[in-house]
């Protein structure tokens, strides 16, 4: 298992590897005896643990990290770790685990609006945390690893399930960043005409079936893979795949 510790802005982060099947766990804490004790109960488990024990890096750590889970406790910044978490635009949302010692009616209350999959307390039980984790993971199916693409807008590359990341062209990045946001649902031809600046009013939407067509032969060519780019007759085009955008 491998871990890191991100103390501040400045410290080093670790970087999303598109083409890794290894999964992540993030833990956001400022209880570092409480912090050890996961660490070594997980020790067992194949994951890149990361940890983190301020707010302030909170946002960067699961932009940079891509975690699969997220162990948190709401007492961090003086209650405020949950509110804050649930701020962070990241698709699709990791399993959240929240960990705290606050053992009252209001907490449970929050993490059930909040829809966190566990609520522990500290402290906790060794033998606990693996199994909690392994079956969160279980959750998420082996398909979401086989499946899954990754979209670097950072970087203008699309990264399918298996292969190598394929650039793209900057209209073709923010269509796929737009898509992204909401995967399954349709996104209309004239919310992409405004993504890409400019006016549906004058713009000839066949150039649009010509954008599409082309992007979808891009990607077949560079990859066994098909793109699961949907047109959705009288509406517009949808991502029919789950998606995670990384940067």
């Amino acid at each position: 298992m491998n871990e890191i510790n991100i103390p501040s802005l400045t410290a080093r982060v670790l970087r999303c590897d598109a083409g890794s099947a290894q999964r992540s766990l993030l833990i956001v804490d400022d209880d570092i005896p409480h912090c050890e004790q996961v660490s070594q109960s997980l020790s067992g488990l194949d994951l890149a643990l990361v940890k983190v024990n301020s707010l302030d890096t909170l946002g960067q750590a699961v932009y940079e990290t891509c975690p699969d889970v997220v162990i948190l406790d709401p007492v961090l910044g003086g209650y405020q770790a949950l509110t804050q978490y649930q701020s962070i635009q990241y698709f699709p949302r990791p399993s959240l685990v929240v960990c705290t010692s606050d053992r009252g009616e209001e907490m449970r209350i929050q993490c059930a609006q909040a829809g966190v999959d566990y609520l522990l307390y500290k402290p906790i039980v060794n033998q606990e945390i693996p199994l909690l984790i392994e079956n969160l993971l279980g959750r998420q199916g082996e398909g979401l690893q086989v499946d899954l693409w990754r979209l670097d807008p950072l970087r203008w590359k699309l990264y399918p399930p298996q292969g190598e990341a394929i650039s793209l062209a900057y209209r073709e990045m923010l269509i796929l960043l737009s898509l992204s946001h909401t995967p399954g649902i349709a996104v209309s031809r004239e919310k992409l005409v405004e993504v890409l600046g400019l006016n549906p009013e004058c713009f000839d939407m066949r150039r649009m079936e010509i954008l599409m067509r082309r992007l979808r032969k891009k990607i077949t060519q560079s990859n066994d893979v098909p793109l699961p780019l949907s047109t959705v007759h009288g509406i517009g085009y949808a991502f029919n795949g789950p998606i995670r955008v990384i940067t």
